[in-house]
Order: C-alpha cells, then structure tokens, then sequence
C-alpha cells in the first residue's frame, strides 16, 4: 500500500514541478536581438567585408564555408563557399571594438555583390 501511495505521489508531483520549472524563464527582450545582415556566397567568387575595427574571431557555422582573415588588413574577412549549394546557415563576427556581426549565409551561384563596408 505504502508503495502504491508512492507511486502515486510521484506520477503526480513530478509532472508539476516540471511544469513548474518550465514557465519560471525570462523572454529576453526583443530590443536585444541583433538582426543578421544577409550575405550571398559563391564557389568561384570571393566576397569581401570590411569591419570598422581589426577582425578578431570568425564563428564560421560550419566547415563549407572559407572565412579568411586578411594579413595586411586586420579589420578584412574574406570569405567563399568551400562546396556548392550547401545548406543556408550563420556566422559571426568579433571586432577588436567589442562588437559581435552575425551574418545569415547562404549559398548563390550568382552573388548580386560582392563587397561590403560595414
């Protein structure tokens, strides 16, 4: 009896708490979100972003896409398709002036620009 009793609490008790826990969460404010800028990448083409302040880290998304940095123009990023037609995905930009440049990537056969002056 003593266990059907436990058995019981349990099945009603956990479901509770874990709804509990699930609506005790913060939104974070939509005036926080940083909007990504759009960027077209191609296989023969290389496109070029130059950032106000020296590139310091490139969360590429994922291995299809190049990102290089330019030796001689610390604020330069370079970048291109490493395959064709790869899935869409993003990346981010650190600058040395504490700024964070999110990018939502995707793949074109025929970029519409090639060059961007942030």
């Amino acid at each position: 009896m003593k266990k059907l009793i436990y058995v019981l609490a349990l099945v009603f008790i956990i479901p509770s708490v874990s709804l509990k826990a699930q609506q005790n969460f913060n939104c974070l404010p939509a005036n926080t979100v940083v909007k990504p800028y759009k960027l077209e990448i191609g296989y023969y083409t290389t496109t070029v972003v130059v950032f106000p302040a020296k590139v310091l880290i490139v969360d590429r998304g994922f291995n299809e896409i190049i990102a290089t940095k330019e030796r001689d123009l610390a604020n330069v990023l370079k970048i291109k398709a490493a395959r064709k037609n790869f899935n869409p995905t993003n990346s981010h930009v650190f600058t040395g002036d504490g700024r964070i440049y999110p990018f939502e990537i995707c793949y074109s056969d025929h970029p519409s620009s090639f060059t961007f002056d942030l």
